[in-house]
């Protein structure tokens, strides 16, 4: 075949994750890589991973790449290896299928004419421009397969090559660019980019249910070799709802071992948030990193961090934080955490539908409002004026804590004028800061101000 010398400058991406109509799927519960995830379209059309072929015990040696499969892939796989539908053949097969799907370039080594798939990596940015990504390592993996699909020459590409491998080497991160970077690298190769298909990760928008479905719970996705990654705002956000949430940060010091306790594990915590802040653009964190984070911190003092202090009776803790959101909670659960952990008190931001005067004991809000008004309650009580940065990010993801018609403008406010400032404190740390900050940290969050509640 002649080599190819035509110009790909003009041609453009697809793009899956514009559309509406997929419905993403899996065989089981959680965010087992294993879940068997798979996305379907109206038109038939079925995608689904490398990691559907292989059990949860081989992923976690993180000696398989992630790569995503459409259906005649799947079909090829299973008429090659004469493998059946059953899950129980899959742990007998496993040199067979690692000969194959090791890795995508594994993959095509077999299959020439692969369709190429890369996922989007979305982050949380104040720059809508930033938000969708790719991972480097995925990029620097399709460059050389499409070469080849192109009948270009690649060895004229060498280099090429090599400098984006040093550029984008990270020690401690995963790197991933944005969309119009992409496109630039993909051009400085003279890629057909038509034949890369942008696909939405569905493990990932499973993680972004179930962080409104539960109260710990982040938006996280997989690492090209299966490590779960967070970025740093989610990070921060992990380390907020593990280390800040369940203490009274406003309690007397009950540390037997250390003066000012409380105040000196405020500073650490704060300290290991701003690390995170600070993470390059575009870095995605190993969740066993911030792990490794929360472990130091809770062990710096067992008074303080390592007890938890005095907590809740567990029911009603775990109560908290595994009702599904649309699911009700009494009220009086918000209010028994509120006035244990001395939290400030939101009861005038809580509008009950039915009656002016409900019954108290038996008047419910939905687990979402519960949970909300806690996130909202703990950042105003642990930040001060130093900090606003990170309560922004925090607020700004307790957003995702809320059912998507409970953010949007055409909510009622349910405090009204000029007690605004006083009901969410968390805005203003105080008086002293006035209300240039105030007024900036509400459009940031101003959807947070928007608490919807379903009566009793």
């Amino acid at each position: 075949m002649p080599i190819s010398t035509r110009s790909f400058k003009e041609t453009k991406l697809v793009d899956y994750c514009d559309r509406r109509d997929g419905t993403i799927s899996t065989s089981k519960k959680g965010t087992d890589p294993n879940g068997k995830s798979k996305i379907t379209y109206s038109n038939g059309e079925v995608l689904s991973s490398s990691y559907n072929f292989f059990l949860k015990e081989l992923l976690e040696k993180r000696s398989i790449n992630f790569f995503v499969l459409d259906e005649s892939d799947d079909r090829w796989i299973r008429e090659t290896i004469k493998l059946s539908e059953e899950d129980d053949e899959l742990s007998l097969r496993v040199e067979e299928l690692k000969l194959i799907l090791k890795s995508l370039t594994n993959f095509v080594n077999h299959r020439e004419n692969k369709r190429i798939y890369i996922r989007e990596v979305w982050i949380t940015s104040e720059k809508p421009s930033e938000r969708r990504r790719v991972f480097t390592e995925e990029v620097l993996e399709i460059i050389p397969i499409i070469l080849k699909q192109q009948n270009a020459r690649i060895e004229e590409f060498n280099d090429l090559l090599q400098k984006y491998y040093q550029e984008w080497k990270r020690d401690y991160v995963h790197h991933s660019i944005n969309m119009e970077r992409f496109n630039s690298v993909l051009e400085e190769f003279n890629i057909n980019k038509g034949l890369i298909t942008i696909v939405p990760d569905p493990l990932f928008e499973m993680s972004r249910e179930d962080m409104l479905e539960y109260g710990k719970a982040t938006e996280m996705r997989l690492s090209p070799h299966g490590a779960w990654l967070l970025d740093s705002s989610h990070a921060i956000f992990s380390i907020f709802q593990r280390v800040v949430w369940g203490f009274n940060w406003k309690s007397v010091d009950q540390c037997r071992a250390h003066d000012k306790c409380i105040i000196r594990m405020k500073k650490m915590i704060i300290e290991v948030m701003r690390q995170y802040l600070n993470t390059p653009e575009g870095g995605l964190i190993p969740i066993t990193c911030i792990d490794n984070s929360i472990e130091w911190l809770e062990n710096q003092c067992y008074w303080t961090l390592g007890s938890k202090g005095t907590c809740l009776d567990s029911r009603t803790s775990i109560s908290i934080d595994i009702t599904p959101h649309f699911q009700s909670l009494y009220y009086h659960v918000y209010q028994q955490a509120m006035y244990f952990y001395g939290l400030p008190n939101y009861h005038s931001s809580v509008r009950f539908s039915s009656d002016d005067f409900p019954d108290w004991a038996n008047a419910v809000i939905p687990a979402w409002l519960t949970r909300v008004l806690l996130l909202v309650g703990w950042s105003e009580q642990f930040f001060d004026k130093e900090s606003v940065d990170l309560a922004n990010v925090i607020l700004q993801l307790i957003l995702n804590k809320m059912p998507a018609e409970s953010r949007n403008g055409s909510i009622p406010l349910l405090v009204s004028g000029n007690t605004l400032k006083t009901v969410l404190g968390t805005l203003s740390f105080g008086s002293d800061l006035g209300d240039t900050v105030l007024e900036a940290g509400i459009q940031r969050a101003g959807k947070l101000l928007f608490l919807e509640t379903i009566g009793s």
